[in-house]
């Protein structure tokens, strides 16, 4: 994921004058481990982490504000949804260097990409998809085990809505459904806006009230579907 980046190391280094020492690469939760440990023990010497931005959050304590460091104009230039994502208490810790995009079911993902490339209208940014065009896929949102969350929500959360938002991660759905399968997934927890920034942080928890609700609200489910 992250070679293209690596390549073109050199080619930064020559165009600016800079000599870049890549310290460490890991997977994503080694990095975020090795960033807490490395800060925290005080022998920290980095200048720049390139990582998911959802780790951001836990790493906030030791990262430098961006934004007298960036011209504004250079901000300018960026997105403001992504900009925005990228600030975290008002503080720019993180410049935005990819477009996160889910497609609904029915968009063909050609027809993404032609409008994204109308839409910049640079001829000197090229877009490449890494991967084979691949459609959205839904779920019934009707039958047994639907109705057994809606059952579980009303005793459990009484006039607490069922929707389907928008997934940022990934799921194994996509392969369920290509066979026929109606695949879900199911957030059992009450979650504050602090207890969900810490999602794959070096802190991510939920409490023990949450894990005793989760526990009994899918046993309800199953118990439900397994009638």
């Amino acid at each position: 994921m992250y070679d293209p980046l690596y390549d073109a190391i050199p080619q930064f280094e020559r165009d600016f004058g800079f000599s870049v020492d890549v310290v460490v690469r890991l997977p994503h939760p080694e990095l975020n481990a090795w960033v807490k440990d490395t800060f925290a023990s005080g022998d920290a010497d980095i200048d720049l982490l390139s990582t998911h931005t959802k780790y951001a959050p836990s790493q906030a304590q030791w990262l430098l504000p961006l934004d007298e460091f960036i011209a504004s104009d250079h901000l300018a230039d960026l997105r403001s949804r992504p900009l925005e994502l990228s600030r975290i208490d008002g503080r720019l810790l993180q410049v935005p260097r990819n477009i996160d995009v889910r497609l609904l079911p029915g968009e063909r993902p050609a027809d993404f990409v032609s409008e994204l490339r109308r839409v910049m209208a640079d001829s000197a940014v090229e877009i490449t998809p890494l991967r084979p065009e691949r459609q959205a896929t839904t779920s019934p949102l009707g039958g047994a085990l639907i109705e057994a969350i809606r059952e579980a929500v009303q005793t459990m959360e009484p006039g607490a809505l069922i929707t389907t938002p928008m997934l940022t991660g990934y799921t194994d759905s996509y392969y369920y459904r290509a066979i026929g399968i109606g695949a879900y997934g199911v957030s059992p927890f009450r979650l504050s806006e602090e207890d969900a920034r810490t999602v794959h942080g070096n802190d991510e928890r939920v409490t023990v009230e949450n894990l005793r609700f989760g526990m009994e609200f899918f046993y309800r489910i199953v118990e439900r579907v397994a009638r």
